[in-house]
């Protein structure tokens, strides 16, 4: 697509719409931006006037000549939304802006691209796949974890404070040209879908399904932008449980499919037990023993989808299998570490479920211990947070294995029972969790917030 003079009108500069205008204008469109949340600072703003950009809040007029660039996960009846959609102007999404940006720029040319999305699981096999990769491969890593460069001698956080909204991809590429960093391989973990630059694009699972758009769409359609956006002779790894959807969507991709613990009859299948897990791909079956400090059947899934994208690279099953033995585990990925003599069961981070804390609430508890469960949400870092009803049946069906509960956040408030504590933050919980135990006690951390 011919940028030239084409007018777009960027729509919510709060989950990157920034980065899309301003590599927009820079291609020298013609760009306005419109804040439909009203959260830009006057900072933002002059920011994006300095680039040529015309930024408003109000509702535009529009014609069925501009292109109107919006997020999968914007209201339809929006006003500005809905205005777009109803004058005849050409909608993409965020997702698409950037393939388009980055292909017209040429940044990513003649490098190994890797997408993944997935509603659980993508920073594990994110994690897990550059670790495969780094083995043989210089790698750029992109998370909710943050922005790494891995070699096979190297580990480097890059940056911090990134999220995985699909315009980020454009700041992580940039920060990557900044350092003036040579790179074989990028990865990156995308919310809701793939932008179509991936040369290899993974969805870990479609479940759970859950509303966007407030309740007007599925997660899991806009996540299957992953396949609809595929590139031409692209290749898609999925979960085997997600392959009829899949095959329903539009794509020439080749279709490669993964199962962790006899989910279903896939390309690669993985098993894992306490402390090894079996890969078994073609006529392979490897064994291979795991690192202690974390929970391997947490990861089943991670890693069954990053050995299978890893095999799709051409990677060999030795590297991977020496990759899977030196791992261990992901900062708040139910990683088993101690922190001032106490066991710290963490769990904390952007994509924890309910499911999730009673995971790590089951196994980490013992009866002959004391157990302080800290669990919530950082509100102000994440979308969609931990509901509190959930957590209130949740500190109610354990109750008797949880000694004191720590809730976190405005939101848990009203929450819990009358022995709970209440903080403002992870840091706070877990000062007060030390505060509270004596070595040996058990700390449960499950707090969703990026880190």
């Amino acid at each position: 697509m011919n940028t030239g003079q084409q007018k777009y009108t960027v729509l919510d500069m709060t989950h990157g719409g920034v980065f899309i205008a301003k590599a927009l204008a820079k291609l020298g469109s013609n760009v306005r931006a419109v804040d439909v949340y009203g959260s830009l600072k006057d900072e933002g703003i002059a920011g994006l006037q300095t680039s040529g950009i015309e930024v408003t809040e109000k509702n535009p007029a529009f014609s069925e000549n501009d292109i109107v660039v919006v997020p999968v996960h914007l209201d339809p009846d929006n006003p500005v939304h809905k205005s777009a959609l109803e004058s005849g102007a050409k909608i993409i999404t965020h997702h698409e802006a950037v393939e388009m940006i980055l292909s017209k720029t040429g940044k990513l040319k003649e490098k190994q691209v890797f997408e993944i999305t997935g509603s659980r699981g993508k920073t594990s096999t994110a994690f897990l796949l550059a670790a495969i990769l780094s083995k043989e491969k210089t790698v750029v890593l992109h998370t909710s974890g943050g922005l790494y460069y891995l070699s096979p001698t190297k580990k480097e956080l890059l940056r911090k404070g990134l999220s995985i909204a699909p315009a980020s991809i454009l700041e992580a590429v940039s920060t990557v040209e900044e350092e003036e960093i040579s790179v074989d391989a990028f990865i990156f973990e995308d919310s809701l879908g793939g932008t179509g630059i991936a040369d290899i694009g993974i969805i870990t699972t479609l479940e759970p399904e859950y509303g966007i758009a407030n309740n007007k769409r599925n997660s899991s359609d806009a996540k299957l932008q992953m396949v609809r956006n595929a590139k031409p002779d692209s290749k898609i790894v999925l979960n085997c449980i997600d392959l009829e959807r899949a095959e329903n969507s539009t794509s020439k991709s080749k279709i490669s499919t993964f199962s962790s613990d006899g989910e279903c009859n896939a390309d690669v299948e993985i098993k894992v037990s306490s402390d090894s897990l079996v890969l078994k791909s073609g006529n392979e079956n490897i064994k291979i023993v795991l690192q202690s400090g974390y929970d391997p059947k947490s990861y089943s899934m991670a890693f069954a989808a990053a050995a299978c994208a890893a095999l799709e690279a051409g990677i060999s099953t030795s590297t991977i299998a020496n990759a899977f033995a030196d791992f261990s585990g992901v900062e708040g990925r139910m990683r088993i570490t101690s922190i001032q003599g106490r066991k710290l069961v963490d769990n904390s981070s952007s994509g924890l479920k309910i499911e999730d804390a009673e995971t790590a609430l089951i196994q980490g508890a013992d009866s002959d211990k004391k157990v302080v469960l800290i669990i919530g949400e950082h509100a102000a870092q994440v979308c969609e947070g931990l509901p509190p009803e959930e957590v209130e049946c949740l500190l109610e069906k354990y109750a008797d294995k949880i000694d004191v509960p720590i809730l976190v956040g405005e939101r848990m408030e009203d929450t819990g029972t009358d022995k709970a504590i209440y903080c403002s933050s992870l840091e706070e919980g877990i000062t007060t969790a030390l505060e509270l135990t004596s070595e040996n006690d058990i700390i449960i951390s499950c707090v969703k917030c990026f880190r």
